[in-house]
């Protein structure tokens, strides 16, 4: 037996995190997941404690005293998480961050982003945005989301960091891990619906459904971010989105039935008045309940098309493969859409024509879905690689290798 085998190292991780949405959720199983893995390879194991920071929990840092502290997946490169990290930095903890990203930028900081000009930081440096350049100076391992955050993070730090984008760790996301959901056993009674035979009856039903539909379906995610959007219009966009998919029903893409599912519980009250906006036909399928992993990963993994709301739904879609339209809310849109080069399938919330545009971009991708495939799996790929870089860099520092 290793000398190893009972050494436990400590890491705190921190992150959007305890609210039950499946994005970060999963930002945060994929660490646990890869990071044990290799320490076990190694004979070590993980304590991982993952926590949100409340304005209080930064006093708290230091009494754990984690041998590393994770910035998580997600849009956590602010308030209140960057204090928590400031503190750890304090306390002399080793920081890293797992493909952490930035979000909320206005159009004007991005279109300097895109056309590669300099910002006038004087209108744009705030407090906050003073904390994370401090932060990120202090941290030698810094891996990011994408080349917005990227971008933003050299501006505010006057070139001084040098950041790698791994792309959001969501794209660990794997159906041949996780996706392979066996059949369950026939019921013969309907369960109560909170029994464990009623989790059971919903899978068998998910399960039905993905077999029944061999030749695949167009998978849509909706739901609320509280209406915090371009353009601050959710109900409009889902009257739009709803307008779309009758589109997209009735006219060339018929023959692919929709299956409508939600990230986060919040987002089930949304989800069913889009369905009644688009009325009852036969072709459009309800999931009532949040899907775990497994079984996003095999809804998503069967489908030819994906339209999301939220950005894991893109991201876990980019995951297994599925080429999608990705319904930007916010700049953390185009920062993960550009780490996998597919910035040409968005459609911003605040576009007028915005039913036109998801019509467009559907017909356009099942029109050359090899070659939109083929693209997102080899960036995918190589972000995967950046990934597990990111892992082997946690594991040198636990352990010095």
């Amino acid at each position: 037996m290793s000398k190893n085998k009972n050494i436990v190292k400590k890491v705190l991780y921190i992150g959007w995190v305890g609210f039950n949405n499946r994005g970060d959720d999963a930002c945060l199983e994929f660490f646990r997941q890869h990071l044990n893995a290799a320490l076990a390879a190694r004979d070590y194991r993980a304590d991982i404690k993952a926590v949100y920071p409340s304005p209080s929990y930064q006093t708290n840092i230091t009494s754990l005293k984690p041998d590393l502290f994770v910035l998580g997946g997600g849009s956590v490169l602010g308030l209140p998480y960057i204090s928590a990290m400031a503190a750890a930095q304090q306390a002399d903890i080793p920081t890293i961050t797992w493909g952490s990203g930035i979000d909320g930028l206005s159009d004007e900081v991005m279109n300097s982003l895109k056309s590669k000009t300099p910002l006038d930081i004087s209108t744009v440096y705030t407090d906050e945005h003073m904390l994370t350049s401090m932060i990120i100076r202090e941290c030698p391992h810094v891996f990011v989301r994408g080349p917005y955050t990227r971008s933003f993070l050299h501006e505010i730090t006057g070139g001084l960091t040098s950041a790698t984008i791994c792309g959001d760790p969501g794209l660990l996301m794997a159906a041949d891990e996780i996706a392979g959901i066996p059949a369950p056993a026939a019921l013969d009674t309907p369960p109560s619906s909170n029994s464990p035979a009623n989790k059971d009856r919903r899978k068998l039903d998910l399960y039905e459904y993905v077999n029944a539909h061999s030749s695949g379906f167009i998978a849509v995610n909706w739901g609320t971010v509280l209406n915090k959007m371009y353009g601050r219009n959710e109900k409009g966009v889902a009257h739009q989105l709803a307008e779309a998919l009758k589109n997209i029903s009735a006219v060339g893409l018929g023959h692919y039935p929709l299956l409508l599912y939600a990230m986060w519980p919040r987002d089930l009250p949304a989800l069913e008045t889009l369905a009644r906006l688009l009325g009852s036909p036969s072709h459009v399928q309800l999931l009532p309940w949040v899907p775990s992993l497994e079984e996003i990963a095999l809804i998503l993994s069967r489908s030819v098309l994906s339209i999301n709301l939220k950005l894991h739904g893109s991201i876990f879609s980019a995951a297994l493969g599925c080429p999608f339209i990705c319904l930007a809310y916010r700049s953390k849109a185009f920062d993960f859409c550009a780490s996998v080069e597919c910035e040409d399938v968005i459609v911003r919330t605040d576009d007028p024509h915005l039913g036109e545009a998801v019509w467009e971009r559907a017909r356009k991708i099942t029109n050359n879905m090899d070659r939109y495939r083929s693209r997102l799996i080899t960036k995918r790929n190589l972000l995967k690689k950046e990934l597990a870089g990111v892992i082997d860099t946690c594991c040198n520092l636990l352990i010095g290798d």
